[in-house]
């Protein structure tokens, strides 16, 4: 009798140890992970596109039971899109205990947080950076986002294909933009590529409001296409006025449009307008995960109010692709939530070193400058949906790659 008493108290003692063990494994602190985004102000709805893709891998990560046994929680602080915003927020993040911080989104801001991630021994992971000469990454941080020097020339590859008569263009550039004057040069080169004239270049800043002057300049000129760089704001007031003066030739600017809701503002004098990117609202035949992340984020933000309708999920795929890579490098390092925070710093930078290359929704290389390459192409805008869509069908965007 005593024999088969202990019998069912160990039995007991069992059942009590497997219930209790995934129980104990679930209450491990959070691994906080910071990002910087502008969540009001011009940019808000963009701030919200990044967010929901950052979002979408959290729940990914923390449904297949977070890193190492404990959640991922994100810690968001809102810059308004402003650098000294950025500067603060960044600092700000440094003393809540994050392991690392995703973003800021803007060139100026990430010019201004980039130095600062070595002296305060915190890694930054940029998703939307793509180029300015002179602000090199360093040891702690790591660019995911395509490079402005190939995404443009890529794209520019692909509108010569689909605009064989263009033999002469003017270059219009917010060089108030980082990533706007960077494209000047850049846009010089693939123009040179194909044999592609230059007939001026036009300098324009952030806050343009009259781009009538702008425009007469232009139209002095008579191109075939203009090659811009300039935020949505500033792209869609030049559109409106080459409308008004009735000049409508094809625009291509950089990746600038591509995220946040340029598509939605569409309208006419829209129907030739293109730029560089790599994801739409489009299935890609062969890639479920890139046709998954895109179901999730129309379901995240089909409706919303704060959303411009119907959703345009620019490139609030790298952002997500990001946050993965950091989970991965965690999960390599052995980081959870009871992980020093100086120790986890220094254990995602050595991580960020020995990344060279990350496969999810897309194929991200790192290359020697410790920014990500992902084949760019070029989009188009079509208006009666208001969205993005790829320039070339599928079978000729195949052909594009190298």
């Amino acid at each position: 009798m005593t024999v088969r008493k202990n019998a069912l108290l160990t039995l007991a003692a069992a059942v009590l140890v497997l219930h209790i063990a995934p129980a104990a494994a679930q209450q491990k602190p959070p691994i906080k992970v910071g990002a910087i985004l502008p969540m009001t102000g011009p940019l808000g709805a963009a701030g919200l596109m990044f967010r929901t893709g950052i979002d979408i891998a959290v729940e990914e990560i923390n449904s297949r039971g977070g890193v190492n046994g404990s959640p991922v929680e994100l810690v968001v602080e809102d810059d308004k899109i402003n650098p000294t915003e950025s500067v603060l927020m960044f600092r700000k993040h440094a003393g809540q205990g994050v392991v690392a911080v995703l973003g800021p989104i803007s060139s100026s801001s990430w010019e201004n947080v980039s130095p600062l991630a070595p002296r305060l021994s915190l890694p930054a992971i940029s998703f939307t950076f793509t180029y300015m000469e002179g602000v090199p990454n360093s040891a702690w941080t790591l660019g995911v986002s395509p490079d402005e020097r190939t995404m443009l020339p890529e794209a520019v590859d692909e509108f010569v294909r689909l605009q064989p008569n263009v033999k002469k263009v003017v270059i219009a550039a917010d060089v108030k933009q980082a990533s706007g004057a960077a494209a000047i040069p850049i846009s010089r080169s693939a123009a040179a590529k194909h044999g592609i004239q230059v007939l001026d270049v036009i300098e324009f800043e952030t806050q343009t409001i009259d781009f009538a002057p702008i425009v007469t300049r232009i139209r002095s000129f008579s191109p075939d296409a203009i090659f811009s760089a300039g935020i949505p704001s500033s792209v869609i007031a030049m559109l409106r006025e080459l409308a008004s003066q009735k000049f409508q030739v094809p625009v291509l600017n950089s990746a600038l449009i591509w995220p946040g809701a340029f598509p939605q503002a569409s309208g006419p004098g829209f129907e030739q307008v293109y730029s560089a990117g790599f994801s739409t609202n489009e299935p890609l035949k062969g890639n479920p995960k890139h046709n998954a992340y895109i179901e999730a984020f129309l379901a995240k933000l089909r409706g919303n109010p704060q959303m411009p309708q119907p959703p345009n999920p620019g490139n609030s795929v790298v952002g997500h692709e990001a946050m993965l890579m950091l989970a991965d490098i965690m999960a390599r390092k052995g980081i959870d939530g009871t992980t020093d925070p100086t120790r986890a710093r220094s254990l995602v930078k050595e991580g960020l070193g020995e990344t060279k290359s990350f496969s999810n929704t897309f194929d991200i290389k790192i290359d020697n400058e410790r920014n990500g390459y992902v084949r760019a192409h070029l989009l188009k805008v079509d208006v009666p949906s208001k969205q993005w869509v790829y320039g070339l069908p599928e079978e000729q965007r195949q052909q594009s790659k190298p």
